[in-house]
């Protein structure tokens, strides 16, 4: 596991750490074995934003990138680095300077500008590598970092800072981003997509509202087309590869969304102060058509479902890893008519029923409550169910 720790220990500017779950051994793997210290831009031979990117190759688990100023590549671990790039940044002096001003240089001096802030490997061509910076600049490698190439047919406003950049599953000339513009008195948002290696781009974030700046835009493994935006106050879901956009709040607070992540059919959403919530079984979203949504009733396709075992108290026998627990959470215990162990988290989120989960739409609501019956092979029918209609909810899990 790598982590940056800017802030908790020392080391050139990236206090970058390698962590071993087997062996317990945290160490300093930094490109750079010099001491912070009173922290200014110019002070020291690299420069690193506080979150700045760290990437596993897709290609080899053995290849490890990261985005200061210019971009490294380590093929050890961390053990050696190696610079891949030039300075992919503006570098104008102006920015370079303490944050703050001489008064708060030591007190915030972990605050650093032009730095690569979103940096990713095609998922499709190894050494294919996007760069963008915190102040306006794109670039693109497609030999593994022996040249770069600026892009320029962007229209994108200057000092704007490229948030994310998020590659096609399905193409791969095709990449997302997400920019943001806030710190320029601009709350406008800014998504563009280019299919072309970036010789030509289309703006994406049409019925996005005007106040609504982007941070992050993720697109579904799963469905062309289907792309997650979050914001400063929220989500956003389109289906049409972003030409038009819709909230996709639901019982999220509203809080901003810094990063995206779809997950074994789920989607994570990292919340700034609002906690960590998932949004539990994507498929009935992957299959919304207007077939789907014109008819009176539809029922999804449920996804694959591992059968669980019931009737054994796992929390007394075998509790596993309990990582809710960990940091805090509460709960009370309850049981089943079937004598099944339930756990009631009083702080935290509710993982999704074990078992299938039948999904539905319906244009009206019922007068009745539905029955659904489940047949096997046969055509014999083997259980029914008495089904209340209820609205998707995402949950939360606790994260400190």
């Amino acid at each position: 596991m790598y982590v940056g720790a800017i802030g908790s220990s020392p080391g050139g500017g990236n206090a970058l750490q390698r962590y071993d779950h087997r062996t317990g051994q945290l160490r300093l793997i930094t490109t750079w074995p010099e001491y912070m210290g009173g922290y200014g831009s110019e002070d020291h031979k690299y420069r690193f934003a506080w979150t700045y990117p760290i990437v596993i190759s897709p290609h080899d688990a053995n290849t490890l990138y990261i985005g200061g100023n210019m971009v490294f590549r380590s093929v050890d671990e961390g053990q050696s680095w190696q610079p891949i790039s030039p300075d992919l940044t503006r570098a104008d002096p102006e920015t370079l300077k303490p944050t703050g001003g001489p008064v708060n240089r030591d007190s915030i001096g972990a605050e650093v500008y032009a730095t690569v802030f979103a940096l990713i490997e095609s998922p499709h061509e190894a050494g294919v590598l996007w760069a963008g910076s915190d102040d306006g600049l794109l670039h693109l490698s497609r030999n593994g970092g022996e040249r770069w190439q600026h892009i320029d047919t962007l229209d994108l406003p200057e000092w704007t800072l490229i948030s994310c950049i998020e590659p096609s599953p399905f193409e791969k000339g095709t990449v997302y981003l997400a920019c943001t513009r806030y710190k320029n008195d601009d709350y406008r948002p800014y998504l563009y997509k280019t299919s072309d290696y970036g010789a030509s781009w289309q703006r994406i974030d049409s019925g996005i509202a005007e106040h609504d700046f982007t941070r992050v835009i993720r697109a579904d493994p799963a469905r062309r087309g289907l792309l997650y935006a979050g914001t400063e106050t929220g989500l956003y879901v389109s289906f049409d590869d972003g030409q038009q956009w819709q909230r996709f709040q639901l019982n999220l607070p509203v809080s901003p969304i810094h990063d995206l992540v779809l997950k074994d059919g789920d989607l994570i959403a990292g919340t700034h102060g609002r906690s960590i919530w998932v949004l539990d079984d994507l498929s009935p979203l992957q299959q919304m058509s207007d077939q789907v949504t014109s008819g009176a009733a539809w029922l999804f396709k449920p996804r694959t479902t591992v059968r669980p075992l019931t009737g054994i108290d796992w929390s007394s026998t075998n509790p596993g890893k309990q990582y809710i627990n960990a940091v805090g959470g509460q709960f009370i215990v309850s049981k089943t008519p079937e004598n099944a162990v339930e756990r009631h988290f009083l702080d935290a989120g509710q993982n999704p029923p074990k078992g299938a989960m039948i999904t539905y739409f319906l244009n009206d609501a019922p007068e009745q409550p539905l029955k659904l019956s489940i047949a096997d092979a046969s055509a014999q029918s083997s259980a029914t169910l008495v089904a209340v209609p209820s609205r998707s909810r995402a949950r939360s899990r606790r994260a400190n």
